[in-house]
């Protein structure tokens, strides 16, 4: 019996098979058709049932549509955060180097924003990516300073909420402060 149709109970089907192939095809929750209520009754439930399940489908099929205008970046992985991230990890790179040991996030860096900038332009030969030679110490040293914000970087370049893994947030939607 591929399809339940209202001439079903013409057929041999007694109504309360009916009733049950009827619930099961449109998935009405078993009980709320009773046996007493009329056919009209039956079929206007069915209608208001799939009403409302084509409306939740809709609302679904909306929320997937592309949205006008540029694709949105995830949160966490625009430019400042990217250049606060890049001096976090050279800055410890640098710090286990100067002082001869193992890379360890979790000691501080006292090395200064700006010289810090200074070293990366001068590490940086091609002159471009993040910190480009072009654009002014103080707009780097203030993008670098709101993407010390956003992740948690304090002044001696210690991140509690980065932890060990700091590069594994640029795999998340949403940088540490804002999860």
């Amino acid at each position: 019996m591929d399809e339940i149709g209202f001439a079903a109970v013409a057929n041999a089907l007694s109504r309360a098979e009916w009733i049950k192939g009827v619930e099961k095809q449109y998935k009405i929750p078993s009980g709320l058709i009773v046996p007493a209520i009329s056919d009209q009754a039956i079929r206007l439930l069915i209608l208001g049932y799939l009403s409302v399940e084509m409306n939740k489908i809709e609302v679904e099929r909306e929320k997937l549509r592309n949205k006008p205008g540029r694709p949105k970046k995830p949160k966490g992985h625009d430019l400042d955060t990217l250049r606060a991230l890049a001096l976090f990890d050279f800055a410890h790179n640098l710090t286990a180097g100067i002082e001869n040991r193992e890379k360890d996030v979790d000691l501080p860096a006292k090395i200064k924003v700006r010289r810090m900038i200074e070293l990366a332009q001068i590490a940086n030969v091609k002159g471009d990516g993040l910190f480009p030679k072009t654009t002014s110490a103080s707009s780097l040293e203030q993008s670098v300073s709101k993407g010390k914000k956003k992740l948690g970087i304090d002044e001696h370049w210690l991140a509690p909420e980065l932890g060990k893994n700091l590069f594994e947030f640029l795999s998340k939607d949403e940088s540490p402060d804002e999860a």
